[in-house]
This record gives C-alpha cells, sequence and structure tokens, in this order.
C-alpha cells in the first residue's frame, strides 16, 4: 500500500464504525476479503492497537459533536437528550470533508433531522434559521432573502424554548447583506 493508501485506510478506521468493527473481529478475514497481500502492509495492520484506534475515534467524535453543539446550540436544546441519539445516527452517515468541516457538518444535521419525521413548524422554523445562519457564514451573497414562519430572531431571544409552541405565528421575511442580517420584516 502507498502512503496515500495508508492514510485512507487509518482515515476510514478512525471514522467508520462498522469498518473498524470487522478490521478488529478478525483480521485475516479482513485481510483476505480486501486482497491485502503485501506482507509489509500485514505487519503494519497487525501492529495497529485496538484501544488506542478506540480512544482517538471517540476523540474525533466528541469534538464533532461539540462543534455541532456550539453551532447549532437552539437546535440541540430543543432536541435536548434526542440530539445524542439523532448525533451519533447521523455521524456514521456523513463524513465532512474540504474546509469548515464543521460548519459542513452541522448543515448536513440539519437536513438529516429534516428527514428524521415530524417536527413542530416552529422546531423546524428555528432549524432552518440556523442552517441559513451557517450557510450565509459559508458563502455571504450580497443579497439574500429568507422567509420564515415564525419570527426567528425574537424566538432565538426566548430564554425558555421548552414550551415551542409559544410564540404566536408571524410571517417573517429577514434580508442578509453579505452574510449578515440586514433587516427583519414581520408580517403579521
Amino acid at each position: 500500500m502507498s502512503a496515500i493508501e495508508i492514510q485512507g485506510f487509518l482515515n476510514k478506521l478512525y471514522l467508520e464504525e462498522d469498518f473498524r468493527n470487522d478490521f478488529f473481529k478478525d483480521r485475516q478475514l479482513f485481510f483476505k476479503s480486501r486482497s491485502i497481500h503485501s506482507p509489509e502492509t500485514i505487519a503494519f495492520m497487525k501492529d495497529i492497537n485496538q484501544g488506542q484506534v478506540e480512544f482517538f475515534s471517540q476523540g474525533l467524535y466528541k469534538k464533532r459533536k461539540y462543534a455541532v453543539d456550539q453551532l447549532l446550540p437552539r437546535t440541540v436544546k430543543i432536541l435536548g437528550e434526542n440530539h445524542k441519539t439523532l448525533f451519533r445516527k447521523f455521524s456514521k452517515t456523513f463524513f465532512p470533508d474540504g474546509i469548515h468541516k464543521h460548519h459542513s457538518d452541522a448543515i448536513h444535521y440539519c437536513d438529516f433531522i429534516n428527514r428524521q419525521g415530524k417536527k413542530s413548524i416552529l422546531f423546524k422554523n428555528i432549524l432552518k434559521f440556523e442552517k441559513d445562519l451557517l450557510k450565509n457564514f459559508l458563502r455571504p451573497r450580497y443579497f439574500y432573502f429568507s422567509v420564515y414562519y415564525y419570527n426567528p430572531v425574537t424566538t432565538l431571544e426566548s430564554p425558555d424554548l421548552s414550551d415551542i409552541t409559544a410564540p404566536s405565528r408571524s410571517l417573517t421575511l429577514i434580508t442578509w447583506r453579505k452574510g449578515i442580517i440586514k433587516n427583519v420584516m414581520p408580517f403579521g
């Protein structure tokens, strides 16, 4: 295996739980199933310590989760304990790459939550607003408009989100300019 192939292997080993489990369950079967015959590569892979890999893998997972917690604070607060379960499921299906990995992780996590089933319109509104904030940070356009069913700015200012049906519905248009909220126009 070349250095790049070894790097790719280690990347999968750290990030993909099923791949890691297959590797540590039966290494000989793993080598056969992936046609690994090089004695140097097999010797290298046999020296990999499961405890160290698991420790590093958990560290990477916790770093990802912490970054998403910081980027989507209201979404995480509303999800409560369900956030841990959802994020564990999500982290097995998406692996960010490129620059701004944590922002990409958070944006795709929002999409993942939306695909999980029915949520209240207010929750979807908050989720959409936090996702728009991230998207506008990553790719600020000169002007961008977003429509929400609730005023997300006043909803986000509310200290208690345990009752997410509390605010009255108000169609709101937000104008973004170069990634920053320029104007909030509630209608009704």
